[in-house]
Formats: structure tokens, sequence, C-alpha cells
């Protein structure tokens, strides 16, 4: 049992070992504290190597003269690299921006868009879980998608008007649920 768990520790802190010492410049530079990312980053690798039913991690061989641990240090190490490169992957790639340099109106803004967007998350949670394989399916190709009814319809075999209907019947249900997560009705 204990080699079991053995490889998968010593595998992480060869990574988490790689991940920081990769970070540790780049994080000088930035002023910024890596913890996190190295953390983030490390995830990241173990994932690599395991994805695929372990694609990665079988690529390993150990005749080419590599120890298994040098060999995933190696992983994280260009893993890393290419992380830095991408501006989408790249931990530092967007610059903080101070306290000092926001404008109060945009933070009131800003509170005001993520309390809207949770209030719309728990809505759309909640709708989900009361939606069948076909109900989801209509929704993925009408609110997300954003297709033509007409094509849903004849992809999904179904009238236009059987479209429509989901549609309202799903729009009603969906302000019934926001009603609710609003709480009892204050007015008259």
């Amino acid at each position: 049992m204990t080699t079991c768990h053995a490889l998968p520790a010593r595998l992480q802190a060869a990574i988490h070992r790689e991940v920081s010492c990769c970070l540790r410049i780049p994080a000088a530079v930035e002023r910024r504290d890596a913890s996190q990312e190295v953390a983030d980053l490390a995830h990241d690798v173990v994932i690599k190597l395991l994805a695929g039913d372990a694609r990665e991690l079988r690529r390993w061989d150990p005749r080419r003269g590599r120890s298994l641990e040098s060999f995933v240090r190696l992983v994280a190490r260009r893993s890393v690299a290419r992380s830095l490169r991408q501006r989408r992957r790249n931990p530092w790639a967007d610059r903080p921006t101070a306290p000092s340099e926001l404008d109060g109106a945009d933070v009131v803004t800003e509170l005001r868009l993520l309390e809207h967007r949770d209030r719309l998350r728990r809505v759309l949670d909640l709708l989900e879980r009361r939606m069948n394989a076909r109900d989801r399916e209509l929704f993925c190709r009408v609110f997300v998608d954003e297709l033509d009814r007409d094509e849903v319809a004849a992809a999904l075999q179904m009238t236009r008007g059987a479209v429509d209907a989901w549609c309202y019947r799903t729009r009603r249900l969906a302000a019934t649920i926001a009603q609710e997560l609003d709480g009892p009705s204050t007015d008259g």
C-alpha cells in the first residue's frame, strides 16, 4: 500500500520543486508571490502527465538515461515554459490594477455585475436540475448556441411551435426560480 502512495507523492514533490524553480525569476521580476501559480501549474503538469490514460507519463523510458523524477521535471519545465510564452496561460500577462487607480463608480458597477452573474449562475443551476436530457439539448441549441428555432426544430424532429412553447415554458420557469431566490415578495 505504501508503494502505491509513495510514487505519486514522490512525483508531486519533484513537479512542485521544478515548477517553483521555473517561476522564481519571473515572480521576482514581477514582484509577485508565486505560491498560487506554483500550485496551479504543478496541478496542470500532473493532469498533463495523467491525461489520456497517462500517455505522457508512459513516454518515459529508463533506457534513455533519465530517472522517472528527471523525466517528470523535464515535462514540468517544458509545460511552465509553454505557459509563460502564451498570454492566455501566463499568470502574469495582465498587470494588476492598483486600488488607487480604480474609479469608485467602476468598483460599484463591477460589484453589481458580479452579483448579477452570481444570481444568474444560481438560476441556471436550479433550472438545469429540473431539466431532462431533451430539455438540456434544447437549451444548448436555443439559448447557448443561439441557433435559429427552425433549425433546432428540424434537427430534433419537432415542430417550430413545440420549440417556441418549450422556450416560453423555460423562460417562465427561470423567472419563477429567480423570484424564489429573491425570497417572498414585499409587495402588497
